[in-house]
C-alpha cells in the first residue's frame, strides 16, 4: 500500500516534531512519502530526520495561513492522485491516531 501522510506544521505542533516522528513511525503500513507544510515564520524547522527514512516534500508559508489550507490539501490530493498513492493521510503533528488507523480504514472498504 502506497500512504501519502500531509501534515500542517505551526506554531503550537513545534514540540511535538519528535513525537509525530516516533508516531508514523510505528503506523502500519509506513508511508511512502511525507509532505510538511511549514507555517512557522521566520523559522527553519529541520524536518532532515523525516527525511533520512521518507520522501519528504516540505514547503515553508507565511504565518496567515488560513486562507491557504483548502488550496494545500487540494494540492496533496491532487499530488496523490497523479503519483498513484493508494490512501492520503492528513496527519497533524500534535494529534496520534491509532497506529493501525489506516488498515483499519482500507478493510472497511469505504472512501
Amino acid at each position: 500500500m502506497k500512504l501519502l501522510i500531509c501534515s500542517i506544521f505551526y506554531q503550537q505542533a513545534e514540540q511535538a516534531l519528535p513525537f509525530f516522528i516516533e508516531h508514523i513511525q510505528k503506523m502500519d503500513p509506513l508511508p511512502s512519502k511525507v509532505i510538511m507544510y511549514n507555517f512557522l515564520k521566520d523559522k527553519k524547522v529541520d524536518f532532515s530526520k523525516l527525511g533520512e527514512m521518507y520522501e519528504l516534500e516540505q514547503k515553508e508559508f507565511e504565518p496567515d495561513f488560513a486562507s491557504q489550507i483548502a488550496q494545500l490539501r487540494n494540492n496533496a490530493v491532487e499530488k496523490a492522485k497523479a503519483q498513484n498513492f493508494d490512501g492520503l493521510l492528513f496527519l497533524q503533528p500534535e494529534l496520534f491516531a491509532p497506529k493501525d488507523l489506516v488498515t483499519s480504514l482500507f478493510s472497511a472498504e469505504k472512501n
